[in-house]
């Protein structure tokens, strides 16, 4: 899922971003809900989406990029993009194996 940042960005969660989101955070992603999440859970969430683009983004770069940009607009397209790519809907896990990535 592409969003206009400092420049276009894609957001993507494949098994890397899922992996490095568990490390972040420190747990498993069944214990994570993206519908109900704290600042420090999105900017992790956002950040990984971003990584397979730019494996040198921190997530201090990343928390920076959520400043400059649309707060509302970064935060529903993380979702919207985990849900897409993970397989989720309303921080549930669906069976269909379209959109995994």
């Amino acid at each position: 899922m592409t969003i206009k940042l400092d420049r276009e960005r894609e957001l993507r969660y494949g098994f890397k971003a899922l992996l490095a989101i568990e490390k972040r955070l420190g747990k498993k992603l069944t214990q994570l809900d993206e519908n109900n999440c704290g600042m420090e859970e999105l900017a992790v969430y956002f950040w990984a989406g971003l990584i397979h683009e730019d494996k040198t983004l921190t997530l201090e770069r990343a928390i920076d990029l959520l400043d400059a940009g649309d707060f509302r607009e970064i935060a529903a397209t993380v979702n919207e993009a985990m849900g897409a790519d993970y397989g989720t809907q309303g921080g549930q896990e669906t069976t269909s194996s379209e959109g995994n990535g």
